[in-house]
């Protein structure tokens, strides 16, 4: 079994550890440095967060996340650098 992340859930991308038999369910969010490592399914809109990874589950669904994702398709392409190597060489050349 594998990790199974859907649109709705949300891992903190600062250090959130799954195990490979944990299941993630619609509306999860697991916490930074947070660790679930149990085989298991997390239940629909649990919340993992804090120090001792406590687990509580929301009374409400996580609000979409598409002002955030239709800030990121317009601002991260301009940032996006690609480094063509010359041959012969093999340092980089900056575009």
């Amino acid at each position: 079994m594998t990790n199974v992340k859907k649109s709705v859930s949300f891992l903190s991308w600062t250090s959130a550890d799954l195990g490979r038999n944990v299941i993630l369910t619609g509306g999860c969010i697991v916490g930074a440095c947070c660790q679930v490592n149990t085989c298991e399914v997390v239940p629909e809109n649990t919340v993992v967060y804090g120090s001792s990874c406590i687990r509580r589950v929301q009374s409400e669904k996580p609000q979409p996340q598409t002002l955030q994702l239709d800030f990121l398709m317009k601002i991260l392409p301009n940032y996006h650098h690609l480094k063509k190597t010359v041959k012969g060489g093999g340092t980089p050349v900056r575009n």
